[in-house]
């Protein structure tokens, strides 16, 4: 099993085995900003950061029976202890992660994240009710604002 999904499996399990799925992007991202090589790759989308990878993942093990999706949350079914597998580093991570946001609302975790990495907030629809007035400028500051003509290729 890819080291990666054992993360993710990790997450679910600290987080008494069911998250909602914007939790779990938000969650993730937190876990990955603290690791030397991150371990999933996050952009800019419709409610903040999301990792196509980790979404991926979360299907191929819907299949292999590790967890179930449920209405807009993942529910962990398998019972194995993937965060004994973890390195001792990802295991303090996810200690961490469970001690400074174990009652932290869905809401909570998304304006945590927007205030702490703006970038992802680009493409996000609703940042206009997370975000005050002021906090909105310095993602507007991060906002590309080149005009120039680009010739992208496929090769």
């Amino acid at each position: 099993m890819y080291y990666r999904r054992k993360i993710l499996l990790s997450l679910l399990q600290v987080f008494d085995n069911k998250l909602d799925k914007i939790s779990l992007q938000k969650l993730l991202l937190l876990y990955t900003k603290q690791q030397q090589k991150p371990a999933f790759h996050f952009v800019p989308y419709k409610f903040g950061c999301y990792s196509f990878q980790a979404n991926a993942d979360l299907n191929t093990m819907v299949k292999y029976s590790q967890v179930q999706e449920e209405n807009n949350s993942w529910k962990l079914i398998d019972t194995n202890n993937y965060s004994a597998e973890l390195n001792d580093r990802d295991k303090s991570i996810l200690r961490e992660m469970r001690r400074l946001y174990g009652d932290k609302t869905a809401n909570e975790l998304i304006r945590i994240t927007y205030l702490r990495y703006p970038y992802y907030v680009l493409n996000s629809g609703i940042a206009n009710n997370v975000l005050s007035p002021d906090e909105l400028k310095s993602v507007d500051e991060i906002r590309p604002t080149q005009n120039n003509t680009v010739l992208f290729t496929i090769g």
